[in-house]
């Protein structure tokens, strides 16, 4: 900051000439009396009530002294308060100026009353006394600035002569004399805060020049030792460059004197260390010449070269154990004067070794490019028999290569496809499926397989592609590009569609059998039904009984009847099935009644071939299932486990929990069922060679059962043994924590 910025001129409200350095002394004056001001309204705080104390003590019949607790202390204090918020602090000169002038014609209305109740106010000393206060707080102790003090002092002055002219109205030579020694009282009060301003900011400008002073001699102070630090740093850079370097340098004067020389420069000429130190050229040439191959052709050009100051030279020298280092000679200039020469050496021998080891490795390379030239020519013929399409892409969709058949594809030669992209031969629609394919198989590690119907350019006619995308990586990982092989499948998919055009005719057809199954079975019922009411009124004896012969022939006509009726009910089961129409009421059931009621229905069949039917199933488990369908797959499993079991063989029912199921499983102790026989098990009407015995059956009722148990989310399975026995089980889903409606089976 100069000088001029400094000024502080004479005048009523003073300013620095800067306009920053203004801002600058605001700030200091800010954050320096803010607190200031705070603790000096808390002490104002402390006058009222200190004055309400005496007055209290003097004059008690007063109650108008009582407005300073009721009026200007809670107010006050509120004020104080809001001095502690943050942004009061950016106008608390304006807010602290403001509670004095408030608070000021509060006191003036005050001592107004307490006079007209016989108290000391406005009208005595204490009048005078509060209203020099009061001035003197507005210039001197709130610490405002002399801006705001003047106008404040200007309202509680104007203030004052208000309830004096109020109290005197009727006296104006007393107005006259009052008003006199305020308006002295404001004049010295104002002149006391102007000077105290005065001086303040004559100390800050001290204090700032004196702060500027010191960072002045700080910083000249730092600048020397960072120059001095800057030249030791520098010398010490240079020697650690000189040494760190794979140059082995010698800087000589004119004189042929050593000027400087590095460690590399020893080590490469194995020049001993008191050589270099007694800094003598011609010594340490002399030193040199035994170790060259040529020492007369290099002290030539030595001498050469110092003849001729301004000469720049580069060769070769060759020692005589092989080693060949480069040289090096710069003049020495210093403000466009030659003062010495720089020789700088550099180890060349590895290099020429390597030189050497590239020219065998370039032959090996050639040999090995020109096989590689005969394997890609290979690879080529080997594309180009191949049907299949086969491209390359870059990885920004650029065709790097292609066989004959992609040629055809595009309708045009591999010179006039290779740099282009798909844009170039495809609608923009197309060419931007084909690139997106191309991306989706560059970030998978797995090939992409796509079916993409194109036209062919050559002859124009339309074919389904099975395209194969992979992206190809070189060792590091990074993408080369995406190769796409594509096959004609056209065919094919034609076939597929011959096939499922055949599988909707089979299932058609099966549809419109299981429908006349259905209806067809529905009218056999029928007639069935009457014949089956005939046969067993003529076996209850009605009109007339029948004789032994007579009852027996109806007995074969009811056991007729009944079969046929059970292979339509079977028959007509299947065709619901199978034509999707079959109605099932799942709900949760208790089991174990369920499968006792299926052993008591067919234990007078087992016990008519001396069967020992056996059963056991833990109560309370429950199953989610159609309680009239599972007791016709039970019926159905026992009913297998007597028909094809040996006299006075066992049935064995048991019932085991697993983790999301229960197990129902039907041993029996039959002949089993042979291994090549098992895979037509639960086909329709396969009996497995039991139509050619006695033993009567349909050969659908385990296709029925299957079909209901997958239909309740359930399934069948079997074991056999031929010779031991076979073990059917049907597995349901059980119920946990099960909540059963009263009565449910």
């Amino acid at each position: 900051m100069n000088a001029v910025g400094k000024q502080l001129p004479l005048r009523l409200l003073l300013r620095f000439s800067d306009p920053e350095y203004e801002n600058r002394f605001v700030d200091f004056y800010t954050n320096f009396h803010y607190r200031f001001a705070q603790w000096s309204l808390g002490l104002g705080l402390l006058l009222l009530i200190a004055d309400f104390l005496a007055d209290w003590f003097a004059y008690p019949q007063v109650t108008a002294n009582f407005y300073r607790l009721e009026l200007c202390s809670p107010f006050l204090a509120v004020m104080l308060t809001l001095t502690f918020v943050p942004r009061t602090k950016r106008y608390w000169e304006l807010t602290m100026s403001g509670t004095i002038v408030v608070i000021a014609l509060m006191l003036f209305q005050i001592l107004l009353a307490v006079d007209v109740q016989g108290g000391s106010g406005l009208k005595s000393w204490v009048g005078i006394l509060n209203f020099t206060i009061l001035e003197l707080y507005c210039f001197v102790i709130l610490g405002i600035r002399f801006g705001y003090a003047l106008v404040c002092g200007a309202l509680i002055f104007l203030g004052f002569e208000l309830a004096m002219v109020d109290a005197f109205w009727k006296r104006p030579a007393d107005v006259a004399y009052l008003t006199y020694h305020v308006a002295t009282m404001t004049l010295v009060a104002g002149a006391i805060g102007w000077w105290r301003e005065f001086l303040l900011r004559k100390d800050f400008a001290a204090r700032s020049t004196l702060e500027e002073i010191r960072m002045s001699a700080e910083l000249s102070a730092h600048a020397a030792e960072y120059a001095s630090q800057r030249r030791e740093n520098a010398i010490s850079l240079m020697e650690a460059t000189l040494n760190a370097t794979d140059n082995g340098i010698l800087v000589v004067n004119r004189a042929g004197k050593v000027v400087s020389a590095n460690k590399r420069f020893a080590k490469m000429w194995q020049v001993p260390d008191e050589l270099i130190a007694g800094g003598d050229d011609e010594n340490i040439l002399a030193h040199v010449l035994d170790q060259i191959e040529h020492p007369e052709h290099f002290l030539r050009k030595v001498e050469s070269l110092y003849d001729r100051p301004e000469a720049i030279s580069r060769d070769t020298v060759t020692f005589r154990d092989g080693r060949t280092f480069a040289r090096f000679s710069h003049p020495q200039t210093v403000h466009g004067e030659v003062v010495g020469r720089v020789w700088s050496f550099l180890d060349t021998t590895d290099q020429r070794r390597a030189e050497q080891r590239v020219l065998q490795l370039s032959e090996v390379i050639t040999e090995e490019l020109e096989r590689s030239e005969q394997q890609r020519r290979q690879l080529q013929t080997l594309l180009s028999a191949i049907p299949d399409l086969v491209w390359m892409k870059d990885s920004d969709g650029r065709f790097l290569s292609c066989n004959p058949a992609f040629e055809k594809l595009l309708g045009a030669p591999e010179s006039d496809i290779l740099g282009k992209t798909d844009r170039d031969f495809f609608s923009p629609e197309i060419a931007e499926a084909f690139r997106k394919h191309d991306r989706a198989a560059a970030e998978l590690t797995e090939p992409q397989i796509n079916e993409e119907w194109v036209t062919y350019a050559s002859d124009g006619h339309r074919a389904l592609l099975e395209t194969v995308k992979a992206a190809v990586r070189s060792k590091e990982g990074k993408l080369i590009g995406v190769l796409g092989v594509a096959r004609d499948v056209t065919r094919v998919h034609a076939l597929f569609q011959e096939l499922e055009l055949a599988r909707r005719e089979a299932q058609q057809s099966s549809e419109a059998k299981s429908v006349f199954l259905a209806s067809m079975s529905h009218e056999l019922r029928t007639p069935l039904n009457a014949i089956i009411g005939f046969a067993q009124i003529l076996e209850m004896g009605v009109p007339v009984p029948l004789d032994p012969s007579q009852k027996e022939a109806v007995g074969h006509i009811l056991g007729s009847g009944r079969h046929l009726h059970a292979l339509i009910n079977e028959v007509l089961d299947l065709a619901r099935i199978e034509s999707g129409r079959l109605d099932l009421a799942i709900a949760d059931m208790a089991l174990e009644p369920t499968l006792e009621e299926a052993v008591a229905i067919i234990r007078p069949a087992a016990t008519a071939r001396q069967i020992v039917v056996r059963h056991s199933c833990p109560s309370g488990i429950v199953v989610r299932a159609d309680a009239i369908r599972l007791r016709q797959i039970l019926l159905n499993l026992l009913s297998n486990a007597v028909k094809y079991n040996r006299e006075g063989g066992m049935a064995v029912v048991s019932c085991v929990m697993m983790a999301e199921v229960v197990r129902i499983t039907v041993v029996d102790t039959g002949a089993g069922i042979p291994e090549d026989r098992r895979a037509h098990l639960f086909q329709p009407f396969q009996r497995l060679g039991a139509e050619r015995t006695a033993t009567e059956g349909t050969g659908i009722g385990l296709v029925i059962s299957r079909k209901l148990a997958e239909a309740m989310r359930g399934r069948i399975g079997f074991e056999s043994e031929v010779g031991v026995g076979s073990r059917f089980w049907l597995d349901l889903p059980v119920v946990r924590d099960p909540v059963l409606a009263h009565g449910t089976p």
